[in-house]
């Protein structure tokens, strides 16, 4: 990108100085989400570290997390150590720079996993489709988040999840609409797309 990419401008319910960070920082503090783990690095840029602290969630600092399997084993290492998950509780895992994450995603992924522990069935990963092609954000049984440690080096989380019993969930949102953005190209696509709504 050139630039950091949590920084580029989003705009946010009509504010048009906001970022994609704080964009989706929102979506996960008014989801149904009871607590919010973010991984930054230690050297991130200052304005990266001042938007995480201005929202309610945790932060914590890597010097260089080598992949999305190491923030993710930061992240699971936070919370059992500050809240005592249980093996009913349940995570998930997502990129940060997706704009098109919302909580009118994130919600009905936590019902579809509150179904499926009334029926007995826990062990159940939540996983959205997006017409035809899964994405994120996933949602694991907290029972899995010690699999993700014993992973070998060439296995990412999408190991596990190929193994898992998975349900998906169907949104009508294009799947170009919840892919991260990782070019101007894609920076520029995905502005031309956001007056788009869940359906």
């Amino acid at each position: 990108m050139g630039r950091s990419k949590l920084l580029l401008s989003w705009r946010r319910d009509g504010d048009a100085n906001s970022t994609l960070l704080a964009h989706v920082l929102k979506a996960w503090t008014t989801s149904r989400v009871q607590r919010t783990v973010i991984i930054i690095r230690t050297d991130a840029d200052p304005a990266v570290k001042q938007i995480c602290h201005s929202h309610d969630v945790d932060v914590v600092a890597a010097d260089n997390p080598a992949d999305m399997k190491a923030s993710c084993l930061l992240g699971l290492k936070h919370l059992s150590e500050h809240y005592s998950p249980t093996p009913h509780d349940r995570f998930f895992v997502c990129p940060a720079d997706i704009p098109g994450i919302s909580s009118n995603l994130i919600d009905p992924l936590m019902g579809e996993a509150e179904r499926h522990d009334a029926g007995r069935e826990p062990d159940r990963v939540i996983v959205p489709n997006f017409q035809g092609r899964r994405g994120h954000p996933v949602l694991f049984p907290w029972s899995m988040a010690s699999q993700i440690e014993l992973l070998k080096a060439d296995q990412g989380i999408n190991f596990l999840v190929d193994r898992a019993a998975v349900v998906e969930v169907e949104f009508s949102v294009s799947p170009e609409k919840m892919a991260d953005i990782d070019t101007p190209e894609e920076y520029a696509a995905a502005r031309r797309r956001a007056e788009q709504t869940f359906e």
